[in-house]
């Protein structure tokens, strides 16, 4: 079915390691998400880093790694973002993110 959806891609602070950000995400962040009125369904995806086959020699990850969270309309993705959640969530970000840019999706389920 179609959702509203939002892509939020994250880049770690300079003086944390890719284990500290991603633990900070899941046992800190997450569980304050989590808590957003509405919210559907999230998931946090990492790129692998030692991979890295997509970037040229040399270069870094634009990203560290991206969450999906999604919602039923506009108005209840809205309505999340304002919640006491939301907003705790949105301060919560300096403590483990140098930068974060969202996007918002319509998304469509087909499998």
């Amino acid at each position: 079915g179609l959702l509203k959806r939002a892509l939020s891609f994250l880049v770690r602070k300079d003086d944390m390691s890719v284990a500290d950000f991603r633990a900070y995400w899941l046992e800190r962040h997450a569980p304050i998400l989590q808590s957003m009125p509405g919210l559907r369904a999230y998931s946090i995806t990492f790129l692998d880093l030692e991979a890295g086959r997509l970037f040229p020699e040399g270069s870094s990850a634009p990203v560290d790694g991206f969450a999906k969270m999604a919602f039923a309309n506009e108005d209840e993705m809205k309505t999340a973002y304002a919640s006491e959640a939301g907003l705790a969530a949105a301060r919560d970000l300096q403590n483990f993110a140098q930068s974060v840019h969202r996007v918002e999706i319509d998304e469509t389920v087909l499998i």
